[in-house]
């Protein structure tokens, strides 16, 4: 988990970058948002969360959620709709929003 935090502001420079920059690259930016997206999704299904233990299991997944909200809001888009837990969202929200989002 800890990798996960280190590298995500990392992630979002270099999507925000992408997008800023290249914009001819969009659409195949956001068919990767997309999977990734899918990929985090996955992560929230009941199994998994029966199979990892809480504190991994809401970490792991308020990270995603960060990461997932910061690029949408990039986006215009609404990447996190399928986080309903409010035990994630709340640390989600925690690991962006006290420094104002990450840097660009």
């Amino acid at each position: 988990m800890v990798n996960e935090v280190v590298n995500l502001s990392v992630d979002y420079r270099i999507e925000s970058w992408l997008y800023r920059e290249h914009p001819g690259i969009r659409p195949n930016q956001e068919k990767s948002i997309g999977l990734q997206v899918q990929m985090s999704v996955g992560g929230l299904t009941p199994d998994v969360k029966r199979a990892t233990p809480r504190l991994v299991y809401e970490g792991s997944n308020a990270i995603n959620y960060a990461y997932l909200r910061s690029v949408g809001i990039m986006l215009g888009q609404n990447l996190v709709r399928d986080y309903t837990d409010s035990a994630i969202v709340e640390l989600g929200k925690r690991l962006v929003e006290p420094r104002g989002g990450w840097p660009s």
